[in-house]
């Protein structure tokens, strides 16, 4: 084996190529129409959440388990835009 060494170090570059395609992978997580939201009852509810939430002197992964814990809460109550009246 025979290699250019300009960088004057002793590791020698490793390439690999892969010829292979992965397979198509279909998301079947839950869909929203966010468009139609309500996007004020959605931010009431992480107000009013987080409001009565202890936030103590937690660590930072606490703490962020605790928003992430309230966000997605909101998002499953999430309803759609009752269409207004003309």
């Amino acid at each position: 084996m025979t290699w250019d060494n300009k960088m004057r170090s002793d590791h020698a570059p490793i390439i690999i190529t892969i010829n292979a395609r992965p397979e198509k992978q279909l998301f079947s997580g839950p869909t929203r129409k966010f468009a139609k939201a309500d996007w004020i009852t959605f931010r009431r509810f992480i107000d009013d959440k987080v409001e009565t939430t202890e936030f103590n002197n937690d660590d930072v992964n606490h703490l962020n388990s605790k928003v992430t814990d309230v966000i997605i809460e909101a998002a499953k109550n999430l309803k759609q835009k009752k269409p207004s009246a003309l």
